[in-house]
């Protein structure tokens, strides 16, 4: 789980977010009222919803650059023509009751065809004659906001796709699978979908929060790339005094010896869990996290002791720096097994707020015990 880890400071950077305004994105939600959809048992959409879609995606989704949307009567009328097509009522009709946590693969033909029919040059909604396929995600998602995800540079980027990658079904497809399968392992590690739900505020919805942590993952990383590109270039002196740039690659930080390191942290909590048990997380002391591998936007797995058993843990950096370990594990053994960090710590009567040290062993792994400060 890469894009819902840490969901909660990721939902909430989101929300604090200074360039972005919600108010037009929420009536989107709102006038759904109890339904899933804004479609009706026929696959009709009422005129007023489209003048709403048309609203989320000038002042939201900012989908009007350049003039691409048009006019709004333009865009209402085109959306409209497009959605009453018989064939394209009988799809929205087929999908006004699905959410993500359906079986996808059952809807991925019915998904296609509204993509291509929203995208295209000929019939789809731009304005000025080209590709709307950025826009067809989102206005997939007004449409159907507990099923559909949205896709744009910021999501792309946090899934590893180059601009032109993002602009065609088979890598939108992609997308939706990574977010049905990133809200099964939390549905696995938290027995429910519910906890994520609640970490966001109302109205919203499971794609929706998948949208928020993938935009906010990507916009770190475009961070990243451009303070790394700034970074790699060294100056150097030739023979005639002059300055010429030495373009050397970015690397991660990672444990200079081994067996050399005490490294320290703290046990954080990041929520509860159904059984109320907390979601805990290793935070690791500015001082000494340079003695764990680790890379902005990438799980690197360590090997570690802890009490009798030995696990695979993620350690992750935030875009601040800040280097952590995650809520899950995996027992070392004939069987990749998960485990929860809150368990382990238990057996070594380890719990939130207390603090750990870690120790790096020879051979590469690491074991970590409780302390007691003094």
């Amino acid at each position: 789980m890469i894009i819902l880890e840490n969901a909660a400071g990721k939902i909430k950077e989101f929300n604090n977010y200074p360039d972005w305004s919600h108010e037009s994105y929420y009536r989107v939600l709102t006038a759904r009222e109890v339904r899933r959809s804004f479609v009706n048992e026929n696959g009709n959409i009422m005129d007023n919803h489209l003048y709403l879609i048309d609203r989320a995606l000038r002042s939201y989704f900012m989908m009007n650059r350049g003039n691409r949307m048009g006019r709004t009567e333009e865009f209402v009328n085109k959306l409209g023509n497009s959605l009453r097509d018989n064939e394209t009522r009988n799809i929205l009709a087929n999908l006004r009751d699905v959410s993500i946590t359906a079986p996808l693969q059952n809807y991925k033909s019915d998904a296609k065809m509204l993509y291509e029919s929203l995208s295209n040059r000929e019939q789809g909604l731009s304005a000025d004659g080209t590709y709307f396929c950025v826009g067809a995600t989102k206005v997939m998602h007004c449409l159907f906001p507990e099923l559909f995800v949205m896709l744009d540079q910021n999501v792309g980027k946090a899934v590893g796709y180059r601009p032109a990658q993002y602009n065609n079904f088979g890598f939108y497809w992609n997308v939706m699978d990574i977010c049905r399968k990133e809200l099964e392992e939390w549905q696995e590690i938290h027995n429910n979908t519910d906890s994520l739900l609640q970490l966001d505020t109302p109205p919203t919805t499971l794609p929706r929060i998948f949208d928020k942590c993938a935009s906010i993952m990507g916009i770190w990383l475009k961070s990243v790339q451009s303070n790394r590109e700034r970074k790699s270039v060294k100056w150097s002196g030739t023979e005639k005094g002059q300055k010429v740039p030495l373009v050397e690659p970015s690397q991660p930080n990672i444990l200079s010896k081994e067996g050399d390191a005490m490294i320290e942290g703290t046990v954080t909590s990041q929520g509860k869990y159904a059984d109320g048990k907390d979601i805990c997380e290793l935070y690791i002391s500015a001082d000494s996290s340079d003695s764990l591998p680790h890379e902005y936007g990438k799980r690197k797995p360590i090997d570690i002791r802890i009490g009798d058993f030995i696990y695979e843990a993620g350690v992750h950096v935030t875009q601040n720096g800040v280097v952590w370990l995650s809520s899950v594990l995996f027992k070392k053994g004939p069987r990749r097994e998960k485990a929860s960090l809150v368990d382990a710590l238990a057996k070594i009567n380890a719990k939130k707020g207390d603090k750990i040290r870690i120790k790096s062993n020879k051979d590469g792994s690491y074991s970590l015990e409780k302390y007691n400060i003094t």
